[in-house]
């Protein structure tokens, strides 16, 4: 006796093509979806990393501003603690974005409707 599988590949081979076809865009779908998400964290991680290290620069040039020149005598002292706050925040912000954005379950959805259709293969077989 053949499996329910190639008898209906025998009869019906157009319906496991349309079947096969919907797969291939489920996964070109998630694919394009796991894409994007990851495109997004680059950007994300790109731009936290880059504000870091401008505000690093910034400190290290207020640093030598506090070496060279005595505290009193500056005019507005808490512009060496603004100007590379600002960035280093804005780079710690980026940062945590990018970081809470991690998780997504690449091909979830393949997987689950490939368990559906193996359940119901396995429910055919069962009654041949």
């Amino acid at each position: 006796m053949l499996h329910p599988l190639f008898k209906t590949l025998a009869t019906e081979p157009q319906t496991l093509l349309e079947h096969a076809a919907a797969y291939a865009a489920l996964a070109t779908e998630e694919t394009r979806h796991w894409l994007h998400h990851g495109r997004r964290r680059a950007i994300w991680l790109a731009v936290g990393v880059l504000c870091l290290l401008i505000g690093l620069i910034l400190a290290g040039g207020a640093m030598l501003v506090l070496a060279a020149v005595p505290y009193d005598m500056l005019a507005r002292p808490a512009l060496l603690w603004l100007t590379p706050g600002v960035p280093l925040l804005a780079g710690a912000a980026a940062l945590w974005v990018c970081h809470a954005q991690q998780g997504h379950d690449a091909f979830m959805l393949t997987r689950a409707q490939w368990a559906l259709d193996r359940a119901v293969l396995d429910r055919v077989e069962s009654r041949a």
